[in-house]
């Protein structure tokens, strides 16, 4: 038994902890709209393999994707944007009740919302993208089904990685935003009401 303990404390030092864990950062203000959706289930959102690693991925000047491995995400990247999209489409549509999949509410949400990206990718020092497209359907009594492709480009204000975390909280947020529009825009009768 006690070799057996030995062995398992040597292994545990011989791999090293990264050393540093990154957050998307607080949310930022929005601008409340109106829309007659009372309700929103958003899946989880579907990304490239390279960005939903734990490991922090970036463009190198050559246009390569380089992985740290010192680095990690402090949240699974797909949970971590889909509830901060979540939370900020939330706080743009405050009369609907707005959360991730599974849906946690007795009555059926009036819209679902499934978020495809392509492409997210920083450059430290440079820029942030943030490509895909997004589906907002009724799965009930309404009629709504909506294809939207969006491309979003948001500065890195540095060359850390933090700084690439930054811009990563910053596009998702304008990708919640634009989601907010298109349901804002939606009339009532689209949602089977009257």
């Amino acid at each position: 038994m006690r070799p057996l303990l030995m062995t398992l404390a040597l292994l545990a030092g011989c791999g090293g902890a990264p050393d540093t864990l990154l957050l998307l950062e607080p949310a930022g203000a929005v601008t409340p709209l109106s829309s007659p959706v009372r309700s929103i289930e958003v899946r989880e959102m579907s990304l490239p393999y390279y960005a939903e690693r734990e490991e922090v991925a970036i463009r190198a000047g050559d246009g390569s994707v380089v992985v740290s491995d010192q680095v990690l995400w402090a949240d699974l990247p797909s949970r971590a944007l889909t509830l901060r999209v979540v939370e900020t489409l939330g706080r743009v549509l405050p009369e609907a009740d707005v959360a991730a999949e599974p849906w946690p509410l007795l009555s059926p949400p009036d819209l679902r919302v499934e978020v495809q990206v392509a492409s997210l990718i920083g450059t430290p020092g440079g820029a942030l993208e943030l490509a895909g497209q997004y589906f907002i359907v009724s799965d009930g009594r309404g009629s709504v089904e909506e294809a939207v492709t969006f491309a979003i480009s948001e500065e890195v204000r540095g060359d850390s990685l933090a700084d690439v975390a930054a811009a990563q909280t910053r596009a998702s947020e304008k990708l919640a935003l634009l989601i907010g529009e298109s349901v804002a825009a939606l009339p009532e009768r689209a949602l089977g009401r009257r």
